[in-house]
């Protein structure tokens, strides 16, 4: 009955008020890196690939269809290094 809960002193008993606050955050940590060489970039991608950047046990790596499939048994082949050619001195 919508009304009783106007009543002064007993309105109380029928009316029902609920409050709920959730508060999340979201954290976003950046590690600014400069690369010189091809190599180095590559050696950057490759340790940043191979540490778990996912957080928490909602998230598996191995559930994520985003990520990339990789081997942990295989090899990659480095690239040749960016060495810049010797100037002439003469």
């Amino acid at each position: 009955i919508p009304y009783l809960s106007r009543i002064p002193l007993i309105g109380a008993a029928f009316r029902s008020t609920a409050s709920n606050k959730k508060r999340s955050e979201l954290i976003v940590l950046m590690c600014p890196q400069v690369t010189l060489t091809k190599l180095d970039q590559y050696r950057l991608r490759q340790k940043w690939e191979d540490t778990n950047t996912h957080f928490g046990p909602e998230l598996d790596q191995s559930e994520c269809a985003d990520c990339p499939k990789t081997d942990r048994g295989k090899q990659l082949a480095l690239p040749p290094p960016d060495i810049p050619e010797p100037k002439d001195m003469r």
